[in-house]
């Protein structure tokens, strides 16, 4: 992966400057400048193991303790890392941490997503899951797969018998984080033409060079993009992915086959959400074919005072928002493969059906 500074710095500047509806939400606000900072430090091609650069898109682990089986602080640690350095006794407890993981999920994960796996590599080889060097990452149907792709590869074998994705020209994916869905869903199905990849800054950086080491030449990034009127599939060079700021999105003109976001809806506010809505209405296919795919996770059912002011949307809020425009019907996915590997639910929402798409208001 190529790190390109003046790339980042260029959508943290004009972020800077966009209305309140086009920046990062209360959730994500506190990760955005630190994360500058990291990749400005460490670079983006071992960010799926650099809590600092990867935390909360990417498949590193959570916590901000050296590992989860090692504190912050503490005379030990300052004893082990005078002796060793930071860097490899963080890479030493995060690797002993993940064997034990592994042994406990490595079977399950293994029968529960593996014969998926196997099936889909009779018909065409995986797609790379490991760049980037992950730092949690399980062996399943005889090869490594970097955590994100689990969960990946279990919604689109849940989604397959929903969406006829051979069919699809056209992908929105709103909070595109690491670029694994996106990387997945293009190399399963060639026929998909455009792919329009939505993140924040500097989520959005990360993800456009991680899909231009698997799609060198293919990628319409932010610089050709920004000075753009319109963003139409004859002005992107013919180019299969479109990576889009959020304030880029209503320069978007094209007719989209299917939208998906995973988690994010819930990690932003609900005039955000709404805003997101209003746009896929405006994109939607004209003959009424369009769905929407989400991935919610499970919220506390009672919030604290400190979490309220950074609440997740529960489910129920967005489907409402969903709804309220009588654009869109919603009905649960079943989940064959990932309600047995992740805590959630898929919903699809169907357009009530064809004709002109409405005008925003």
């Amino acid at each position: 992966m190529k790190d390109e500074p003046e790339l980042l710095k260029l959508m943290m500047d004009d972020m800077s400057v966009q209305a309140s509806i086009h920046r990062p939400g209360p959730y994500w606000q506190r990760y955005a400048n630190t994360t500058v900072d990291a990749i400005l430090r460490h670079g983006v091609a071992c960010f799926r193991n650099n809590p600092e650069v990867g935390k909360g898109y990417s498949d590193v682990p959570l916590s901000r303790n050296l590992s989860p089986i090692l504190p912050a602080t503490g005379p030990l640690v300052s004893l082990l890392k005078s002796r060793f350095g930071e860097n490899v006794l963080r890479r030493f407890s995060n690797g002993s941490y993940e064997y034990l993981s592994r042994l406990a999920l490595q079977r399950h994960f293994d029968r529960e997503l593996g014969s998926f796996l196997r099936e889909t590599a009779r018909n065409s080889p995986l797609p790379d899951t490991m760049h980037g060097d992950p730092a949690r990452w399980y062996r399943i149907a005889g090869r490594k797969i970097g955590f994100n792709y689990i969960r990946v590869f279990s919604w689109i074998a849940d989604f397959e018998p929903v969406v006829d994705f051979g069919k699809v020209k056209a992908v929105l994916e709103i909070g595109g984080g690491s670029g694994a869905y996106a990387h997945t869903l293009l190399h399963r199905y060639p026929n998909i033409e455009r792919y329009y990849y939505l993140d924040i800054p500097p989520t959005l950086y990360v993800g456009t060079q991680y899909l231009k080491h698997f799609f060198p030449g293919d990628v319409f990034d932010y610089r050709e993009t920004r000075s753009l009127e319109t963003i139409t599939p004859g002005n992107t060079a013919g180019k299969r992915i479109i990576p889009l700021c959020p304030w880029q999105l209503e320069k978007v003109e094209d007719s989209i086959d299917f939208f998906w976001n995973s988690s994010s809806f819930q990690e932003m506010g609900i005039a955000i959400v709404s805003n997101y809505i209003r746009q896929a209405e405006r994109l939607a296919n004209e003959n009424g074919t369009s769905k929407f795919g989400i991935f919610t996770y499970a919220t506390p059912k009672t919030e604290t005072p400190v979490k309220k002011k950074k609440r997740l949307l529960p489910k129920s809020e967005i489907v409402n928002t969903f709804e309220n425009g009588n654009c869109w019907s919603c009905h649960e996915v079943a989940q064959a493969v990932s309600k047995k590997l992740i805590s959630g639910e898929l919903l699809c929402f169907e357009r009530t059906g064809a004709g002109p798409r409405p005008p925003l208001p």
